[in-house]
């Protein structure tokens, strides 16, 4: 992921799903990366993502704690467009539908969506299937555990699978 972000130049990031804070961590090493927005709906994930981001003096994280259905639309509102996102929360097919219509209308012209284990379950690959059949102006990237989005007049529409 770090060389998609560093290859469009993603300064603005959002990731969906902290966790413990180490893809976090990792994603906020990116060459452009200006703002890093990561949401957790636990709270003792949230506090010990906060732990690992002062362990490792990462001020630029902005840690949203809270049930992301209410917590990404208000960020939303007030944020600078997206540039890369990482979705890898509730891991369900209404829950990854949902998060990626409130983030279409935020993205740039130049960006980013992986989605995590696009086949972990029917429901997910239900998912990836509707959503690579409704937005056609993407080139889409099958990576086998997750699914790459990527917007860019430049670049080719169409669907791969990489198999490596």
């Amino acid at each position: 992921m770090l060389s998609l972000i560093n290859y469009f130049q993603s300064e603005n990031l959002i990731e969906l799903g902290t966790s413990i804070g180490l893809n976090t961590l990792y994603l906020s090493k990116g060459m452009h990366v200006k703002h890093l927005a990561t949401f957790e709906g636990n709270p003792d994930l949230a506090g010990l993502a906060l732990t690992h981001f002062k362990a490792f003096s990462k001020d630029g994280i902005q840690l949203v704690a809270g049930d992301i259905g209410y917590t990404l639309p208000e960020y939303l509102e007030k944020a600078d467009p997206v540039d890369f996102a990482f979705l890898d929360a509730h891991h369900t097919a209404e829950a990854t539908l949902r998060y990626l219509a409130m983030l279409m209308p935020r993205l740039t012209e130049r960006s980013v969506i992986v989605i995590d284990d696009i086949y972990w379950s029917a429901g997910m690959t239900q998912a990836w299937k509707r959503i690579t059949e409704d937005h056609h102006e993407y080139l889409y990237l099958d990576l086998l555990k997750m699914g790459v989005m990527i917007r860019d007049k430049n670049a080719p529409q169409g669907y791969y699978v990489l198999s490596y």
